[in-house]
Parts: C-alpha cells; structure tokens; sequence
C-alpha cells in the first residue's frame, strides 16, 4: 500500500524538475498568465512537499489517511490568514505614504494585523493538539524541523531563480 501510495505521489510530481529549470519572464507575461503559472508552480511545490514529508515522517498508510486531511485544512486555512495579513500591510503601506491618512484608521489596520497573527498562532496551536491523535511525538518534532526546513529551502530556490532571471537586468521596483 505505501509503494502505490508512493507511485501515485511520484506521478502527480513528475513536473517538479520544471519548476526548477524553467525560465520565468516575470516582465513581460499578462497578470492572468502569471497567476496561473504561479497556481502551477505552487501546486508542483506543494506535491514535492507532500511526497518528501510522507518519506520524512515515515507515515503508515493509516496515519497517512489521517494525517493529510488534517494538514491540508490547516494549510488552506494558514494561507487564508496569511492572505488576509498580506491584504492588511498592502493597505497600511498604501495608507502611511498618504500623509493625511487618519492616525485612528492606521491604528485599526495595526490591530487587525495584530488580531490575524494572534489568529495564525492559535490556529497552528490547535493543528499541533490534533497532531497528537494521529502521529507519535517524535513524528510531530519531525514534521516541525521539515516544515522549517522545507519554507527555507524553498526561499533559497525561489532567490537563486530570481538572481539567474535578473542577471545583468536592473530590478523592477513592486509596487
């Protein structure tokens, strides 16, 4: 069971070498294009994910079935939160360059950052506990060391993408 398990992880990555090797323009795609590029790109990532932290945690097809829903309800609600903090610091970073922007409404935008973080803590918090009825404690401190491990790997990919991308270009400024 955990070969085909394996096989079927194997298969729905088998694009993750592109990810790596591929040339992305990012001046000159229209934004659609580029968000579903991005949609491919972080789908690619998230099955490698997937397929390393099954081999990592060495997880038995039953805690596997358990495991993965658990950890996919977290991930989407993560991202949700992590989007919505996102959304409130574009609206602060827009705000403070606004030099009549009322000092009240910056302090509510600083308190619902504040209330999201509060929100990504206890969230991860309640994972963590629902953790505990599935894996053993030596699998929960293994899954903690390769998520930090993986969201750094990740990054140093992502940056060493965009230092071959932009070799001998100036940087585009975001906005």
């Amino acid at each position: 069971m955990r070969g085909a398990i394996y096989i079927a992880i194997i298969v729905l990555i088998t694009g993750f070498p592109n990810l790596l090797s591929a040339q992305m323009d990012i001046m000159d795609p229209p934004p659609s294009e580029m968000e579903g590029r991005r949609g491919r790109i972080e789908e690619r990532i998230e099955n490698f994910k997937i397929w390393k932290l099954t081999d990592y945690l060495d997880l038995s097809s039953e805690q596997s079935q358990e495991f993965f829903p658990l950890y996919n309800d977290y991930t989407e609600a993560h991202k949700d939160l992590n989007d919505k903090r996102r959304d409130l610091f574009k609206k602060i970073n827009q705000a403070v360059e606004l030099d009549d922007y009322p000092e009240e409404n910056l302090k509510e935008m600083l308190e619902q950052v504040d209330r999201v973080e509060q929100d990504l803590v206890k969230h991860r918090e309640k994972f963590q506990d629902k953790l505990t009825d599935v894996l053993t404690t030596r699998q929960i401190a293994k899954f903690t060391i390769f998520e930090h491990r993986f969201r750094n790997e990740i990054h140093e990919m992502i940056q060493k993408a965009r230092e071959r991308e932009h070799r001998g270009r100036p940087f585009k400024q975001r906005h």
